[in-house]
């Protein structure tokens, strides 16, 4: 049965500020965390640990910063699916924190709402289809504080707003538990990587103290023991046809992408079905690679800027994310990017499969390639883990916060989950 809760326009719970405008002088000696667009990705929470600093002693940004309890909207980007995306803030900033004028703040002015619970409100489809589709503009899609404030949003008591959050924020722990434990699995992949094909200590050579190339192996370029695959699309997809997609703005550190549904035009885009690494041919200066293990049941769809790379038989899929996600391959990457603004360089795919990589003979390649693939394969279940965990909280999300799922119902799913 649906609940009936009271529905208010969300300008009267919470007022809203457009963020900070610098100039590009103003990124200096640091001092001043600022969050940017780039840092929304798929994220639900504001992570301090790795925003952009501005030169505190040339910015002052007065009143414009965040505090526990606001919530940041994108405001403007030249890419429409990334306006409105939120992040709450959890915590509170251990120092002043600004925020992007390409973003919005609202802060809550009635004391009867919990952030947590209208973070997820926030998020939630209907809202983004809302904000999406209202976003102005030609050349760049925009967001302004008057959408913001004329969204209709519901106003249960703030007991069950708490209750629901704790659920919704309950699928969120078990995935960065998940993420966590997918970050130690990466960086012990890293490590081997950097013994093994850096320094040549490998199984059997382990006191090796030589970095020159050891004997039996070679220098091999990618387009040996990878091909590049995927077909480009322009139809749309039908509005109920589900895909992942593979975009840039849904990019974080490589995770799966959630599902999507809609109907979205797919010029300048890939389908591929094998499994594969992705690397972002747009501004290698902050390296993209994608690790996309197992075929699935839907089309598998990424953007063009991305080139999706399959393995040969030389060497296991595992392997080859390791080899693109080196540092030595990643500073190889920006040394071939071409373009004339920092943010606008590109490489072109002929070169990228001109890199050259150390292949070792093929009894060695058996041996590490096992070391890899039990790593890699822990991480893939971790991977579907986690696009399971999304899944379930997306698909309760709309149901909770507009009163048509209980509580104690979605509170009997989740245990069936954890």
């Amino acid at each position: 049965m649906t609940r009936q809760w009271q529905s208010v326009e969300l300008g009267s719970l919470a007022q809203f500020r457009n963020g900070l405008n610098y100039t590009q002088a103003a990124r200096g000696r640091g001092g001043l965390p600022i969050v940017g667009v780039k840092d929304f990705q798929s994220r639900s929470f504001v992570e301090f640990s790795d925003l952009e600093e501005l030169d505190a002693t040339s910015v002052d940004p007065g009143d414009l910063t965040i505090k526990k309890g606001d919530i940041l909207f994108v405001r403007s980007n030249g890419n429409r699916q990334l306006i409105g995306r939120s992040l709450l803030v959890q915590d509170e900033p251990k120092r002043s924190t600004t925020y992007s004028g390409f973003t919005i703040r609202l802060r809550f002015t009635d004391s009867r709402c919990d952030p947590s619970f209208y973070a997820y409100v926030l998020r939630g489809p209907l809202i983004r289809q809302v904000l999406s589709s209202q976003g102005g503009g030609t050349n760049i899609s925009n967001l302004n504080q008057g959408i913001l404030a004329r969204l209709v949003v519901p106003f249960p008591p703030q007991d069950e707003q708490r209750r629901i959050a704790s659920i919704l924020g309950a699928y969120d722990d078990l995935i960065e538990v998940n993420r966590r434990r997918i970050a130690l699995l990466e960086e012990m992949a890293r490590r081997l990587y950097e013994e093994w094909f850096v320094r040549f200590r490998f199984p059997g050579h382990e006191a090796n103290t030589r970095k020159n190339l050891p004997e039996g192996w070679q220098m091999l370029p990618l387009s040996q023991i990878a091909t590049i695959v995927g077909e480009s699309m322009s139809p749309a997809l039908s509005p109920d046809q589900t895909f992942c997609h593979y975009s840039f703005p849904a990019f974080d550190g490589g995770r799966l992408p959630a599902k999507e549904r809609g109907d979205i035009i797919l010029s300048n885009k890939l389908e591929f079905s094998e499994p594969c690494v992705l690397i972002g041919k747009l501004n290698p200066r902050i390296p993209r690679v994608w690790y996309v293990p197992t075929n699935t049941d839907f089309p598998q769809i990424a953007s063009t800027e991305f080139i999706p790379l399959t393995p040969t038989e030389k060497v296991p899929l595992s392997l080859l994310y390791a080899y693109l996600k080196s540092e030595k391959f990643a500073g190889t990457l920006r040394g071939l990017s071409q373009g004339t603004s920092t943010s606008h360089q590109r490489v072109r795919p002929k070169d990228v499969l001109n890199i050259h990589l150390p292949v070792p003979p093929e009894e060695v390649l058996s041996k590490v390639g096992r070391y890899f693939s039990s790593i890699f394969g822990q991480l893939e279940i971790l991977l579907r883990g986690n696009a399971n965990l999304s899944e379930s909280r997306d698909l309760i999300l709309p149901r909770l916060v507009s009163g048509e799922l209980s509580v104690s119902s979605a509170e009997r799913e989740l245990e069936a989950v954890a």
